[in-house]
């Protein structure tokens, strides 16, 4: 933003890529201002920034979107500095003073003061003399390790380790200055792989396609909608509530337990094998066709209307109750 902001002034432009390239700015040179051997600002703002679609991917991203980057600023003397909240965290771009610690007591230079109670010496000027009151993380950071140094730490902040950097022509104790934690948000895109936690709500609509495998165990209240497929192997507890509609296909196997409460309609494809056990309830419809073989133990109650085709084979025992109009066509 300088830079261009320098052009601008001048009633000019940042040279573009193109004009680098084609060696169109060697001229600028001069004795007492050459950067030829070094890069230089271009026109050219790239778009890194990851775009947000209404519509997911169909598959996550491989690799990570990049990341805005945060670190910590705490105050550089704990009496004189009343600002808040204290740490704070910051993003890296930020302008704020830094303080250099070194592990060696025995520094006296870069204007390095002893500090035996904290077991470090620290300073407030970098390698030209300079005073460190206005710098992002990144040129902070630099600037300590040009001496051999480190950023210091948030608890050398809060044990006032740092206060005797302090000099007339630099003084940033009533600051927040830069720490060395550093913090990173969120990417924006998935990762590759799903975490192991799944979401605390769940999507309003089901997947097209379900998992190869099922959960562990079910969700307390299941999908508005079922899947329109079912899973090829099905969770070995049923979900506490049924959904108000079935799938298009059962699975091939069946749940080890039936669910408390039947689905308001069946599905028009049967079970290749019906559960162990028959839902306390009976579905409202009954199934256009009936399983191949009948429940090891038949409903308490029976369906209100009976299936248009009877089972191949009857129950082993009856139901309790009979239902109220008979079947159709009586069982071979």
């Amino acid at each position: 933003n300088d830079a261009a902001a320098k052009c601008a002034a001048m009633g000019a432009r940042l040279c573009t890529n193109d004009e680098y390239i084609g060696d169109c700015t060697t001229k600028a040179g001069t004795d007492t201002c050459d950067i030829g051997a070094e890069q230089a600002w271009t026109s050219t703002v790239p778009d890194i920034i990851p775009k947000i679609t209404n519509v997911p991917s169909i598959a996550p991203s491989s690799s990570p979107a990049p990341t805005s980057s945060y670190a910590m600023v705490a105050c550089a003397h704990s009496f004189q500095c009343r600002i808040h909240p204290n740490p704070g965290i910051v993003p890296v771009e930020s302008l704020y003073g830094a303080r250099c610690c070194s592990d060696d007591l025995r520094r006296m230079d870069f204007g390095f003061v002893r500090v035996k109670a904290c077991g470090i010496s620290v300073t407030g000027t970098d390698a030209q003399g300079n005073c460190m009151e206005s710098l992002t993380h990144y040129d902070a950071k630099a600037k300590c390790e040009e001496m051999k140094a480190r950023l210091c730490t948030n608890d050398e902040y809060i044990g006032d380790c740092t206060t005797k950097a302090k000099t007339p022509a630099c003084d940033i104790n009533a600051q927040q200055a830069w720490t060395s934690t550093m913090y990173e948000s969120p990417s924006i895109m998935p990762s590759a792989l799903p975490s192991i936690v799944p979401s605390i709500v769940p999507s309003s609509e089901p997947s097209s396609t379900p998992s190869a495998l099922p959960s562990l165990a079910p969700t307390s209240m299941p999908f508005f909608m079922p899947s329109a497929l079912p899973s090829k192997v099905p969770s070995s507890i049923p979900s506490s509530k049924p959904t108000s509609e079935p799938s298009k296909s059962p699975s091939a196997t069946p749940s080890r337990a039936p669910s408390s409460e039947p689905s308001k309609t069946p599905s028009p494809t049967l079970s290749l094998s019906p559960s162990s056990e028959p839902s306390k309830m009976p579905s409202v419809t009954p199934s256009v066709a009936p399983s191949s073989e009948p429940s090891k133990m038949p409903s308490a109650t029976p369906s209100l209307a009976p299936s248009s085709e009877p089972s191949m084979m009857p129950s082993a025992t009856p139901s309790l109750a009979p239902s109220s109009e008979p079947s159709k066509m009586p069982s071979a």
